[in-house]
């Protein structure tokens, strides 16, 4: 039985807890938090037998074998480099650090550890999206030449306080840290393709300043390894949506267009098609297009990337994963394109 402990189990970390109870061979043992008291409190809510006041207490406990790592920003790194110095298999929520510099120290830590270590990026483990990320390997787009990519939400209108909004725990962009990054992930993931590049321009409707912390709404523009054009959007500040992503991307043979939301769309138009319609000034592209919805099920995507994670640590069976591992190289990468994209909040 695999032993894990989950630091910060009070947010994320919950979902984390929920989710390894969903796979054999493994057993949350142990939660931490910022104070004795907190940890017992959740530890008692989710019913994990033990609870530390400090991601450090747990791991010198020694008793598990990996931790999850589901802290605020600011302290990712401090656990990480005690796990790996325990010993310990390692599962960090994004971003995977508040600072390049760090991400990278980071990543480089995990390419010489003996043990493994993975970042929850686990919207690239959504069903439709591993379907598009095959099209894509297939040729079915043709050559990818320009991507546009979104992910909203509306859970900074008129927020309270958060730590979020502290740059010193969020990062350099809260807002690009917070979803930006899945942005990333599924951007690289889906064209199979690393973003080389990253310049963003950032704005926020508040009387507050702009500043790290304040960032609301981000609008970037990329470039992928191998001349690909890229256009993001990221906002927290979105009423009309809660939770939406979405990455639309063009081939000189096609176009697929993927959503999340209150459902899991994807939609593709090949060229050949597309070119009919030309024909007729008023025909709906969708006449010749193809269409796939799922409904969303957000435990699952974090489930599909823990057993990809845990099968190989426990012995079991299953063919190859649904996606590939998201790694601290990664991670990494994309914690120095956010930090290059945000300087300009750093200029008064």
């Amino acid at each position: 039985m695999i032993r894990v402990g989950v630091a910060g189990a009070s947010g994320v970390g919950a979902a984390h807890v929920a989710a390894l109870r969903r796979l054999d061979g493994v057993e949350v043992v142990a939660v931490s938090g910022s104070t004795d008291e907190s940890a017992r409190r959740v530890a008692r809510k989710l019913g994990v037998p033990a609870a530390y006041g400090s991601e450090r207490a747990l791991i010198d406990a020694g008793t598990v074998d990996v931790l999850h790592v589901c802290t605020p920003n600011d302290r990712h790194a401090p656990a990480v480099r005690a796990a790996f110095a325990a010993g310990l298999h390692v599962v960090c929520e994004k971003p995977l650090a508040t600072t390049a510099a760090d991400a990278a120290e980071l990543a480089a830590l995990a390419a010489s550890a003996p043990t493994a270590s993975a970042v929850c990026y686990h919207y690239r483990y959504s069903p439709l999206a591993v379907r598009l990320a095959g099209l894509v390997r297939s040729g079915l787009l043709g050559t990818v030449h320009s991507v546009r990519a979104s992910y909203l939400q509306n859970w900074q209108l008129g927020a309270a306080g958060s730590w979020r909004n502290d740059p010193a725990r969020s990062g350099s962009s809260r807002v690009l840290a917070d979803i930006g990054s899945h942005a990333l992930d599924l951007v690289e993931v889906l064209t199979g393709r690393p973003v080389t590049s990253l310049a963003a321009d950032f704005h926020t409707p508040r009387r507050d300043a702009l500043r790290p912390g304040t960032d609301d709404v981000a609008v970037a523009r990329a470039r992928l390894d191998g001349g690909a054009v890229v256009a993001l959007t990221a906002s927290q500040v979105s009423p009309g949506h809660l939770n939406t992503i979405a990455v639309e991307i063009d081939g000189d043979q096609g176009t697929a267009s993927w959503q999340l939301g209150d459902l899991e769309t994807l939609e593709l138009v090949r060229t050949a098609d597309a070119r009919r319609l030309r024909l007729d000034g008023h025909a709906d592209p969708h006449r010749v297009s193809r269409f796939w919805r799922t409904p969303v099920d957000a435990e699952a995507r974090v489930v599909a990337l823990l057993d990809a994670f845990y099968r190989p640590l426990t012995g079991g069976d299953g063919g190859p994963p649904a996606a590939p591992l998201p790694t601290f190289a990664d991670a990494a990468r994309h914690v120095a394109l956010i930090d290059e994209a945000a300087r300009p909040l750093l200029i008064p």
